[in-house]
């Protein structure tokens, strides 16, 4: 708080000036305005980053999908196989043997 009063102390002090008013306050008002640039163009980033997250979980809950039927499909396959050499035993230890 000191600093301030200070700062304040010093500024009321000086005489003032209205060109240099002026001439700070368009400085400043050209400093505002690049920085309303930039933080515009950090939304925009952030927007398309924030797109591209989203189609990116929506392939991934796509692709979980695909995988979810791929392994349902594999462990059918893999019933029917073991069904399959299950019979095949049966036929061989009967000797049954079909002639196409």
């Amino acid at each position: 708080m000191a600093t301030y009063a200070k700062y304040l102390e010093k500024y009321q002090k000086k005489p003032s000036n209205p060109e240099k008013h002026t001439a700070d306050q368009d400085t400043y008002i050209s400093f505002l305005e690049v920085q309303l640039e930039k933080v515009s163009h950090a939304l925009i980033s952030a927007k398309t980053f924030d797109e591209r997250l989203d189609q990116t979980i929506t392939r991934f809950s796509a692709f979980e999908d695909k995988m979810g039927t791929m392994m349902k499909l594999m462990k059918m396959l893999q019933t029917f196989a073991d069904s399959q050499a299950f019979l095949l035993e049966i036929f061989k230890k009967n000797r049954l043997f079909l002639i196409f």
